[in-house]
């Protein structure tokens, strides 16, 4: 049997295809996926389902294929989507031994608890939290995107340090050494080039995500505005986690995952709330590979 995982970002989709032992045999990307509910959303979905379908057709392919897509701003319960991707593999020529949907989470919490109950606790450009007990139960917490939530990711780190850098300049805040961090690496001199940028999309939520190890690194040095910054992340990140835990309930193991943190200012934060709340024992930093994740996924439900 062969294995296709889907990756599916809201920059690009990554696709890899694996033999039955996981070893890779090609990677591909594609176009991004657009959230559903946008103008064109479902058609992304579908002309990913029958590109992939075409590159398969075209290997000619003996052995069946289990197909799992994982994809960005997806979380399970919307029907259409699976709908739409079954439709977009309708023209297969090859075997199908499964095909599965899942939220993007699930890959990388399967990846780091390796299907056993624990939460994971993600934060990159965005922030979400997926966990299951032993009892079966499982709980999301976030995952709303940037205009609904995402507080304490990168993307929400590099945005507050742009506000901050727009206060100092307009008085409105104390000056702060962001103020020339942000101008060098975004690259403007005037607060109108910053405000251009922002709103045509030059300074896309990538460059913004960007900034981070560099608020990290004044907030190290003791800037009062990248201090705040990275306290309050710490503690959005921290009330996620408790909400999780106290959704899912024991005790449960906490895994924290994605570039944040890295940023050592926040993981000190962190690390000084679950010690305050009691549960610095249940929680480690684990970077999970999603794409070991997806293709366990695949696997699992090909042999259903």
């Amino acid at each position: 049997m062969l294995i296709v995982c889907v990756d599916g970002g809201q920059t690009k989709t990554s696709i890899d295809l694996f033999d039955g032992n996981g070893g890779l045999i090609r990677n591909w990307k594609t176009e991004p996926v657009i959230h559903y509910a946008r103008p064109g959303g479902l058609d992304s979905y579908c002309r990913i389902a029958a590109g992939l379908c075409e590159e398969l057709n075209g290997m000619k392919l003996v052995e069946p294929v289990s197909v799992c897509f994982s994809l960005s701003g997806y979380h399970g319960d919307v029907s259409i989507i699976p709908k739409t991707i079954e439709r977009g593999m309708s023209g297969r020529s090859f075997t199908m031994a499964g095909l599965l949907v899942v939220p993007d989470y699930l890959g990388n919490w399967r990846a780091v608890t390796d299907g056993k109950p624990g939460i994971v606790v993600i934060s990159g450009g965005g922030t979400v939290a997926y966990g299951k007990n032993a009892a079966g139960s499982s709980a999301r917490l976030g995952g709303w995107g940037h205009h609904l939530g995402d507080e304490g990711s990168g993307y929400w780190i590099g945005l507050e340090a742009v506000k901050e850098v727009l206060k100092a300049r307009s008085g409105i805040s104390a000056a702060t050494a962001l103020e020339l961090l942000v101008a060098s690496v975004l690259d403007f001199k005037e607060e109108s080039g910053l405000l251009a940028g922002f709103y045509s999309g030059e300074i896309t939520d990538k460059d913004l995500a960007l900034l981070v190890p560099a608020v990290n690194e004044l907030a190290e040095r003791g800037d009062p505005a990248a201090c705040r910054i990275m306290e309050e992340a710490a503690g959005h990140l921290f009330r996620l986690t408790f909400a999780a835990l106290g959704r899912l309930g024991g005790e449960l193991p906490i895994y924290l995952s994605g570039g944040v943190f890295n940023a050592s200012a926040l993981r000190r934060n962190l690390s000084s709330l679950f010690e305050m709340a009691g549960i610095s024992r249940l929680v480690s930093i684990c970077e999970g590979n999603p794409a070991h994740g997806i293709y366990c996924l695949a696997r699992e439900n090909a042999a259903l």
